[in-house]
């Protein structure tokens, strides 16, 4: 025997005890853990694609998988957008655990519903929002369907509350407003009315009321509505004023909406408030806005139909348009400014938290 093979004999013995103990393994299914530990591994690789690769192999290996995606994805702390790759892995395995659920992502069990929720703070998880919003209520209801109770409601505005992250917040709020509003269902209504007063993040409060409150129209949402007034952001109280204008026919809260109408600074907000207060002022219609209507129908084109009926509406005069040209207000109205009221400026009007009783009888301009 040659002197090569006896120094192969050691390693072809080794590889004889390590076949020997896995055998066994493999016949009785026991190889799922040690592939599990494997992509488990993988998933610290430094290339993106290895470790979408590990995530998508670990979703074929059953509970095996399943407990290494958990290992990864849930965590009582707080994932940090600065510790990267780790909170992109982590999302990876959020993503795919909320796709492997046994009964489906629109019937997740409560108590799996609440890891999701407080076990994987700072992580993208849009879809829990999409989930509890798409759910049909009466299908739900009729079979039962356990994730349509307030408790879950409670428990998706305490998340959104402790959320350190605002678009997260944000998207866990949209989806109780969309549950309000899609399933017209009355039930999620005090979560969405204390995250509207109480969230930590403005977009959050701003989110509950115009994507939940505003379309849900319910008469107990008005105390809260008046309340919001005060915000400290404008951007909660313009969304408060419009709904309770439109919603309500209360005008309390028109000078946050002229407020918002002045001349735009560097905020990317400030377009939306403007557009958003537009809306409002179309729809109220005074003749007390005859010159903000005109200025900013002359400077958007967003609504310019609405806007201009309304004008026409009020002034009984329809400006020549000329070949293909919008209609200049400006000067209509200077035409007939003579028979105006005295009208309101937005550059006139401090934009600041209005503090006014939460029942109080409504103001009306119309």
């Amino acid at each position: 025997m040659s002197r090569s093979s006896r120094a192969a004999r050691p390693a072809l013995w080794a590889l004889g005890g390590v076949a020997l103990v896995t055998l066994p393994l493999v016949v009785l299914g026991g190889y799922r853990p040690i592939l599990a530990a494997y992509h488990h591994a993988r998933l610290r690789s430094d290339d993106p694609a290895v470790r979408l690769a590990a995530i998508e192999a670990l979703t074929d290996l059953g509970p095996a998988g399943v407990a290494v995606l958990e290992a990864v994805a849930f965590d009582p702390g707080i994932a940090t957008r600065s510790d990267q790759p780790r909170t992109e892995v982590r999302e990876l395995a959020l993503d795919a655990l909320w796709k492997l659920e046994p009964d489906g992502p629109d019937r997740v069990d409560p108590a799996r519903l609440r890891r999701y929720l407080f076990e994987a703070r700072g992580l993208r998880r849009g879809f829990v929002g999409a989930a509890i919003s798409d759910r049909p209520r009466e299908d739900a209801e009729r079979k039962g369907d356990p994730i349509t109770s307030t408790a879950i409601w409670e428990d998706v505005r305490r998340a959104a509350m402790i959320e350190p992250y605002d678009d997260v917040a944000a998207s866990l709020a949209g989806g109780l407003a969309a549950r309000a509003s899609k399933q017209v269902d009355p039930s999620v209504l005090p979560a969405l009315r204390r995250l509207a007063l109480e969230a930590p993040d403005p977009w959050t409060r701003a989110h509950a009321i115009d994507q939940g409150l505003r379309l849900l129209r319910e008469p107990e949402s008005f105390a809260t509505l008046r309340a919001a007034l005060a915000d400290p952001d404008e951007t909660v109280r313009t969304v408060a004023a419009r709904t309770l204008l439109e919603d309500f026919d209360d005008a309390i809260g028109l000078p946050i909406l002229i407020a918002a109408l002045r001349p735009p600074g560097k905020n990317p907000a400030d377009d939306w408030r403007r557009r958003a207060a537009l809306e409002a002022l179309v729809v109220l219609a005074s003749p007390l806005l005859l010159e903000v209507l005109a200025d900013e129908h002359d400077r958007l084109a967003g609504d310019a139909g609405r806007a201009s009926a309304v004008l026409m509406a009020l002034t009984r005069f329809s400006p020549d348009t000329g070949w293909n040209a919008a209609p200049m207000w400006g000067p209509a109205i200077d035409a007939i400014r003579w028979r105006l009221p005295a009208q309101l400026d937005p550059r006139a009007i401090e934009p600041r938290p209005l503090h006014v009783p939460v029942r109080g009888p409504r103001v009306r301009l119309r």
